[in-house]
This record gives C-alpha cells, sequence and structure tokens, in this order.
C-alpha cells in the first residue's frame, strides 16, 4: 500500500517568522515540487495566526480553549489525537519539535502511519544550566521512551543526533535548519552591534567591558518583548536597546547599519544559530559568547573560513585581541562560500528523498 499524504504537526506556521515556522512554511510550499504528483499535504499548527498558502490543501489550527498554558497543552493534545485518528489511510506524520509534549500524540495514533519526530532542539540538554538533576533525569528517562515511537528521525546536525542518543536502528536523516537565498550586502563601520533575537545568559560582564575599551559602541538587541523572558539579560546601559522583533524583510532594511552581530550561544556543541546566516551576508564582525569549547563544535567547523570572529568564554575579553578584532579591516565576502546544505532547497530536497523511501507502507 502506497502513503498518499503527509501530515505535518508545528507550534508555529506561515506567517510568523520564528525559525522553526519558516523551516515548516519552505517545507510545506516546496515539498511537492520533489515528491509524487498525488501526495497532498496537510499542516497541523498551535499558533492561531498561521495562514493557509495556495500549495497547503489542508491547514488545521488547533483552538484555543484555555487561559492556563497546561489545560491549553491538555487540549491540543486532545485535539491533535481526534484529528490525527480520522485519518483513514495510511500517511506519514512528522511531528517537529520543540515543544516536545506534541510527540506524546505518537503513542495515540494508528500503527498504519509512518510517524517521524523533526527534533530542532534538545530535550535534556538546558539553554540557561539551571535544570535540576532530579528535572534532568525524569527527561532522560522521557526522552529514552519518546524515542522508541517513531518511525524515523530527522536532527539538525551530527552533534544533535548524538545528544539525543538516537538508537542505532532507528531510520535517520540530517536536515539542517538554514536560509532561502544570500545576497551580500555590505555594512558600514559604526561600532553598532546587532543582536537578533534571544541571548542565553545575563552579558552585563562583557558589555561593560567592551564599553570600557570603547565608550561609543552600541548594543541593539531585536526581541519579541511581549513573550521572551529573555530582555532583561541585557544590562540597563546608556548604550544599550531594546527594540521589538523584526520580520527579515525588516532585517535586510537594517542589517547594514550595524558593524558587528552578536551571538550569545550556551556552551553546547550543535548550536548553530541561523542569525549567523543574516550576520555573515552583512559581512558583519560576528561576536561569540560562550561557544562549546571543543575546537569541533557545529559553530567553529560552519565559520572556519570566516575570518571576522570573535570568540568570548566566560565573557572575559583578552583585551590585545578583542582590540585588534574591533579595529582590523573586515574580511568582505562578495559570493557564496556556504554549504549548499544549509539552504533551504538544498535540505527540503532531503527530507523528500528521506520521504520517498518511506511512502510504500508495509504490510503488518
Amino acid at each position: 500500500m502506497r502513503r498518499s499524504k503527509i501530515i505535518i504537526v508545528s507550534e508555529d506556521f506561515y506567517p510568523s517568522n520564528l525559525v522553526s515556522s519558516r523551516r515548516i512554511t519552505y517545507w510545506a510550499r516546496n515539498l511537492s515540487t520533489f515528491l509524487p504528483s498525488d501526495i497532498t499535504l496537510k499542516i497541523i499548527a498551535n499558533n492561531p495566526k498561521s495562514e493557509k498558502t495556495k500549495e497547503i490543501k489542508e491547514l488545521v489550527i488547533l483552538k484555543r480553549v484555555y487561559r492556563l498554558k497546561f489545560l491549553q497543552k491538555i487540549s491540543n493534545l486532545i485535539q491533535l489525537i481526534l484529528n490525527l485518528r480520522k485519518e483513514k489511510n495510511s500517511s506519514i506524520i512528522i511531528f517537529s519539535a520543540g515543544p516536545f509534549y506534541y510527540l506524546l500524540t505518537s503513542w495515540f495514533i494508528h500503527k498504519k502511519h509512518f510517524v517521524i519526530f523533526d527534533l530542532r532542539d534538545p530535550f535534556v540538554s538546558d539553554s540557561k544550566n539551571t535544570t535540576s538533576k532530579l528535572k534532568k533525569l525524569i527527561k532522560f528517562i522521557f526522552q529514552i521512551w519518546f524515542l522508541k515511537q517513531p518511525n524515523a528521525i530527522i536532527t539538525i546536525n551530527e552533534f544533535l543526533k548524538n545528544d539525543f542518543k538516537i538508537p542505532k536502528n532507528l531510520p535517520y536523516a540530517i536536515i539542517p535548519n538554514g536560509i532561502e537565498s544570500i545576497k551580500f550586502k555590505n555594512s558600514v563601520n559604526s561600532k553598532k552591534v546587532l543582536i537578533l533575537g534571544k541571548v542565553y545568559e545575563n552579558l552585563e560582564k562583557f558589555i561593560t567591558q567592551s564599553l570600557a575599551l570603547f565608550p561609543e559602541m552600541e548594543f541593539h538587541q531585536f526581541i519579541n518583548k511581549s513573550t521572551s523572558l529573555e530582555i532583561n539579560l541585557l544590562p540597563s546601559m546608556k548604550n544599550v536597546f531594546i527594540h521589538d522583533e523584526i520580520n527579515q524583510e525588516e532585517i535586510d532594511k537594517i542589517g547594514t547599519e550595524y558593524e558587528f552581530g552578536l551571538v550569545s550561544s550556551f556552551g553546547k556543541d550543535f548550536v548553530l544559530p541561523v542569525k549567523i546566516f543574516d550576520y555573515i551576508r552583512f559581512n558583519h564582525k560576528i561576536i561569540i559568547i560562550n561557544d562549546a569549547p571543543s575546537t569541533s563544535t557545529e559553530l567553529k567547523v560552519f565559520l572556519q573560513n570566516y575570518k571576522n570572529t570573535y570568540f568570548c568564554y566566560d565573557q572575559n575579553i583578552d583585551h590585545l585581541q578583542y582590540e585588534n578584532f574591533v579595529t582590523s579591516e573586515r574580511q568582505i565576502l562578495e559570493k557564496c562560500e556556504i554549504d549548499a546544505k544549509y539552504f533551504r532547497h538544498e535540505s527540503t530536497k532531503l527530507l523528500a528523498d528521506f520521504i520517498n523511501t518511506h511512502l510504500i507502507a508495509s504490510k503488518k
């Protein structure tokens, strides 16, 4: 029996500007190019602002019933289970996580479906390193259980695959996060630092040292003020500015005004923030706070040929190195030197190839 439908379950969808939404939206718009013509695509999203695109035959938005997050999550699970149990024909169902509670649904749906977990973020590893040992143990036990549910796994890189300790007998694919396209623009020498999205620690120590060396430097963070808990992780200083989140078109307009881009990592070797691609295409000098100490992290391997980088650990600035970094001439890129796998067109082809191998349902 041949499967004729692909169902993707995601927290966000178009027009959301979140990385998770952009990944799923691009897949939804372009997957059909690489699949048999009779395959239909269905999206189930939680964000009530999600909108249908012309490529999508069916968009289901989970209803908001409760104000309490815990009750709403239970409601989401029930809605998901009921919706997926209505699917009479064998389908390929992709759960894009996080959030990870969606994965519970896989336990309740019919075994005729082929279930794929798209694991974009760590589950046990904690970005703020504040999770207690007991909570990590509970999460690790749950992780062992939920990794027994799918028929296949997708992760964004080998480092995250190893972090999840994916069972050896489980089919998997590496499909990176990335960008739609890249067009290089040269930014000005402004001593202004661009911070797109979250930071994962209070950066007061680093910013204080930076301003002591270069008092004219400015730090500008663009973040969703209404929902983010991280907006207070930048210190209240004269040269620090917090702005509302902006979309990709607005980033294109203001990106050239900044000389630097800043990434706050959290010491894990699988981290490769999508904002890196924006910083590179503007030829920004990139400041990276607390990447994992290993010499072969995903971030270091990706940036190995990009010379405009400064790695800072524990927010301790080496004054001489940092002064040289800030005042030196930038390496200007005029053509793309990014591996093709980081472009969404290529990653969508990888997904389609992976799906095509599972379109034929095995007989039970």
